[in-house]
């Protein structure tokens, strides 16, 4: 993002309100549409536009081009949003359906091999933390633990299946 694009090729009046302007709320601006769209790149490129439709305007404040931000951020949403739900229509549900399954009788497989190679202790903690959303002080008064040993011994069960999974 920079204040080069926001010059007209021959526009020597409005060349240095523009600049002010981008200078003074050029950053308020950019925040705004990097919070509202989390892409920096996206947001610099959106921002440079909001400027540009204000060049023209004498008088503009930050609540108008705040305005014109927001308008302009509902929009890119929006056609974002149209495209997921356009692939998403077009999305062909038997081929990931055949493909799902192939994956998911590897997958069977290994969780297989690697509950057999985890140690009853740690799977026991694994399943409470990772499958019943456990956080490990609850596991450790569950299981009459003590503090710490729960960190421990599910960094060792999931240290054990990327293992296994790297194996296969």
């Amino acid at each position: 993002m920079t204040r080069e694009h926001l010059l007209p090729e021959n526009d020597a009046t409005g060349k240095q309100s523009v600049l002010d302007r981008y200078d003074l709320w050029g950053q308020y601006v950019y925040g705004f549409l990097l919070r509202a769209l989390s892409s920096p790149s996206l947001a610099a490129e959106l921002t440079v536009s909001v400027f540009d439709a204000f060049r023209e305007a004498k008088e503009t404040g930050l609540t108008d081009l705040l305005a014109r931000a927001r308008e302009t951020a509902v929009a890119a949403l929006q056609t974002a949003n149209e495209l997921r739900l356009q692939e998403a229509t077009n999305f062909d549900f038997r081929m990931a359906q055949r493909q799902s399954s192939d994956d998911g009788l590897l997958l069977n497989e290994k969780l297989g091999k690697a509950q057999s190679a985890l140690e009853p202790k740690c799977k026991t903690i694994l399943e409470m933390a990772y499958f019943n959303g456990l956080s490990q002080k609850e596991i450790e008064g569950a299981l009459n633990l003590p503090d710490g040993s729960t960190g421990t011994r599910l960094r060792r069960a999931v240290n054990d299946l990327r293992r296994v999974f790297a194996l296969n």
